[in-house]
């Protein structure tokens, strides 16, 4: 295809995050992850629930902007998570943090088969579940992701959030949130092999960072497919144009990020236009499958 670059339009999204995720199967599959030591604290805990909000913010654009700043905020962490760099994702979390353990995933409900994927649900919590400290959190998240063999995609994800009410928003300093963890890679074999996690906890912002003070998982839905989804043809059609890793743009490759297609040039075949973060193409389309 002709690639034609238009102008970059003067609009600005705040943000745009996409998570795709595939979820896996459990029976006749390898563990999760590898079973965790003995416990040093079991049972479920009142007291691990994050306490009521004492007076909850109630003014619409401030827990608008709070809410995305603590999203943005564990993206760095989503990253070094994908990186399997454990010592910086530890950084996210209160020295007093606790967390369920990720092993303790509860009774496993297998899935109708959809896609091609076979697919296993976890929600029923056990009744006593290991309750673990930062490092130990740490490392359970780490177990989770060495069953792959690469790891494509990590995403913590703020899907609601409730803040103390404050003077300013530089002054509020706790939450609570639910938020969704996505982890998507490949496992021996090239097999796709995702986790979605639901979860929720609370928030607080010492020296001004936010960070993690309690995380529980609520439920999982895992998956994996025997094949990968899709094959990989956009540079052999001409149209493969590649963006630098998130970190190293500092979220700027969520900007820009789209593509439409419909019949440009007027000759009855599809053309594709896909916006980017410097400049935007249109490639249109030969009729000999590039």
């Amino acid at each position: 295809m002709d690639a034609i670059a238009p102008p970059v339009p003067r609009f600005r999204r705040r943000h745009a995050l996409a998570a795709l995720f595939a979820v896996f199967a459990a029976a006749g599959l390898p563990p999760l992850v590898a079973q965790a030591p003995p416990a040093k604290i079991t049972g479920l805990s009142e007291a691990l629930e994050p306490a009521p909000l004492a007076q909850p913010a109630t003014e619409l654009a401030i827990v608008e902007d709070l809410s995305e700043e603590v999203a943005n905020h564990f993206i760095d962490f989503s990253y070094a998570v994908q990186k399997r760099d454990f010592a910086a994702a530890v950084e996210y979390l209160t020295e007093d943090f606790k967390g369920y353990d990720f092993a303790d995933l509860g009774t496993a409900k297998p899935q109708a088969p959809a896609g091609g994927a076979q697919a296993t649900l976890f929600d029923a919590m056990p009744k006593e579940r290991r309750v673990i400290g930062r490092e130990d959190f740490i490392a359970s998240l780490a177990a989770l992701v060495a069953p792959l063999e690469s790891v494509e995609f990590v995403f913590l994800k703020t899907r609601g959030a409730e803040f103390e009410s404050a003077a300013t928003v530089d002054a509020t300093s706790r939450g609570v949130v639910r938020q969704t963890l996505n982890v998507i890679g490949r496992r021996a074999g090239n097999r796709p092999y995702a986790i979605n996690c639901w979860l929720h906890g609370e928030v607080v912002r010492p020296a001004g960072k936010w960070r993690l003070r309690r995380l529980l998982l609520d439920k999982a839905l895992v998956a994996e497919r025997a094949a990968p989804c899709f094959t990989e043809v956009a540079h052999g059609t001409g149209v493969a144009h590649r963006l630098p890793p998130l970190k190293e743009q500092k979220s700027k490759s969520f900007y820009w990020r789209g593509a439409a297609t419909a019949d440009a040039d007027g000759d009855g075949r599809y053309d594709i236009f896909a916006s980017s973060l410097d400049r935007n193409f249109l490639y249109l389309n030969r009729g000999d499958g590039t």
